[in-house]
């Protein structure tokens, strides 16, 4: 017969290569992932959980049998106990937990390919997993079962987590906290996640030092959500129907953020206001480079933000949705010191509109038709129609709306901020007396 021990060697071999954790693998570091990720360096710090035929759960390590357990937390948890540090991994099957389970400081916790870990928490609202700090995984797959997801860190502390590979599938959509994963803390660090469906794909909160270096988020309600971080990094971010915004950001400094956005029409999305920075709370030092190929009616909103350099590019659009939020719009709180940049695409109707803080340079940026209204001094015979498009229009067309405005006039050559007019003899004097409709096209 068999030596149980071999036969365990044998098992825990086949479930490391199934999750991709070879010996190099495991050695690995670089910048991105920390000390963390250094692998094992006795037999004893390997611990494997596999289900069985019976839907139970049998533990061991490379040197022993801990037995067979009904509750899937409740296995690894044993080995969380039992050993001072290392990787706890589980093999092929469907764990469910019914109780948070809590990675401790020292461990490692992966799935195999085949492996997935489902929360079955009575409360909705409970992160199903939590990895507190000086902790990681190599390969994680969730199925939230419509209820919360994971939950990495804990705020204002030093985290020091990674993440090599994520896969975190239905979060709950309705009402309440219900994030695919939501990160605290500081020194949290991710290579991959996939982020399918779920109130916020990734909210952070409280958060410090964060580096994501690739995800794909899809079908949430907002796919990344910031509402309390500095210092983070965010790049290769691939953004698919997310139903409220791709992007909101309400409160953070020193942000760079890049990626695509796309809204597929498959997913019933409704991909108005894309990207919205700065809405609750001021944001400063915002550097994001974004490129949106999306229908209908995208968007960059931007409100309380300043000493940032924003850049936005939207290439087409579905000018039958949305048309009054497609292109960039500003406000009144967006400081001179926020630099918008960027290309909307001539396709677009409302390329740009609103545009009343910050500095912009923006081409493309298709037509503006829109209302202008002014006052007279009675002398005055050139006038000049701001059409926002940010670049010379090549076609340009006013008429007069008030009978002040109806005298006659010809068109001047525009310049890339207004339309100029000139009438013949001066408009009478008045306060706000001259209105025109005007059109502008690039």
């Amino acid at each position: 017969m068999e030596d149980k021990r071999l036969t365990t060697r044998r098992k825990l071999l086949v479930l490391l290569a199934g999750a991709g954790v070879s010996g190099t693998a495991l050695a690995h570091r670089n910048q991105f992932i920390s000390d963390g990720g250094r692998p094992p360096t006795t037999a004893g710090s390997v611990g494997f959980v596999q289900e069985t035929e019976n839907s139970e759960y049998r533990v061991a390590t490379l040197s022993e049998e801990y037995g067979v357990f009904s509750s899937a937390d409740g296995a690894v948890r044993t080995l969380f106990d039992s050993l001072e540090s290392g990787v706890v991994l589980t093999g092929g099957g469907r764990y469910l937990l019914e109780s948070q389970l809590r990675v401790p400081e020292g461990f490692r916790l992966s799935n195999t390919a085949d492996g997935l870990f489902i929360n079955g928490l009575s409360d909705s609202d409970t992160k199903c997993l939590r990895f507190a700090s000086n902790t990681g995984s190599y390969y994680l797959r969730v199925d939230c079962g419509k209820k919360d997801g994971v939950l990495l860190g804990e705020p204002n502390t030093g985290s020091d987590i990674d993440i090599w590979y994520a896969d975190i599938h239905r979060a709950g959509t309705g009402n309440g906290a219900q994030d695919a994963l939501k990160i605290q803390g500081s020194g949290v660090k991710i290579f991959h996640i996939n982020v399918y469906q779920g109130s916020n794909g990734i909210l952070l909160d409280g958060a410090y030092d964060i580096h994501v270096l690739s995800s794909i988020i899809t079908n949430s309600g907002i796919g990344l959500r910031i509402d309390g971080a500095e210092n983070c990094f965010f790049d290769q971010m691939d953004f698919d129907s997310c139903r409220n915004y791709s992007v909101r950001i309400d409160d953070s400094a020193g942000l760079t953020l890049g990626g695509y956005i796309w809204n597929n029409t498959e997913f019933d999305a409704w991909p108005y206001r894309s990207v919205e920075i700065g809405v609750n709370k001021p944001c400063n030092n915002i550097y994001t480079d974004m490129k949106q190929l999306s229908n209908p009616g995208a968007a960059l909103y931007v409100d309380d933000v300043e000493e940032s350099h924003l850049r936005h590019d939207i290439s087409e659009a579905d000018r039958s949705w949305y048309e009054y939020e497609s292109g960039i719009t500003t406000t009144e709180n967006t400081a001179d010191s926020c630099y918008i940049e960027g290309y909307v695409s001539p396709t677009i109707n409302s390329g740009i509109a609103n545009l009343t803080g910050g500095t912009f340079d923006i081409t493309g940026a298709g037509t503006n038709s829109s209302k202008y209204m002014t006052g007279s001094d009675g002398s005055q015979t050139v006038f000049r129609i701001p059409h926002e498009l940010g670049k010379t229009p090549t076609k340009t067309r006013v008429q007069p709306r008030t009978p002040s405005a109806a005298g006659a006039f010809y068109h001047r050559d525009p310049d890339q901020s207004a339309i100029v007019i000139e009438y013949v003899s001066p408009p009478a004097a008045g306060d706000d007396n001259l209105v025109w409709e005007f059109t502008a096209t690039v």
